[in-house]
Formats: C-alpha cells, structure tokens, sequence
C-alpha cells in the first residue's frame, strides 16, 4: 500500500507541475506508445517516471525528501531565474 501511495503522489507533483495539461499529455503518451506497439500503460512516459521515482525512494527512503527538496527548488528557480542543477546533490 505504501508503495502504491508513493506511486500516487509521483503522480499528483507531475499534475502539479503540467496543470490542466497532464491529462492530454497522460492520453498522448499512452496512444503514441500504443502506435509504436508499446504497452500503453507500462511504456507511458509519466507512468515510467512513477515507477523509477517510486522504485529509488524505496531502495533510498531519504529520497523522497531530496524529491521535495528538488521540487521546491525548481519552482523557486523558476520564479527567479535560478539554475536548479546548481543545487542538487550529487549523490543520486
């Protein structure tokens, strides 16, 4: 259950960061590996980030804060102009 709740919010930061485009861009990903013969689940773009993000937070439980921290950093980047590469850590 824990896992599938860690999924869950990978899942609601990547709506926080597209808004009301995450949607579309969920369908799109889903149809354009559909037409590349792909899995339309398993081989979504934003599906293969939950599971990686999910997968490094439980083998890292530290992890999922450096997300946070990560997120929180691009968006004041984003506000400021600021390189968000600057300031991860090296260590991933």
């Amino acid at each position: 259950m824990a896992g599938s709740r860690a999924h869950e919010r990978v899942h609601v930061r990547q709506y926080e960061r597209w808004g009301p485009l995450f949607l579309p861009a969920y369908l799109l990903s889903s149809l354009a590996a559909w037409l590349r013969g792909r899995d339309p689940y398993r081989d979504n773009r934003f599906e293969r980030q939950a599971r990686e993000r999910t997968a490094r937070t439980e083998m890292n439980p530290g992890f999922s804060v450096n997300l946070r921290a990560e997120a929180l950093m691009n968006d004041a980047g984003q506000s400021s102009g600021l390189n968000s590469r600057a300031t991860r850590s090296p260590a991933r």
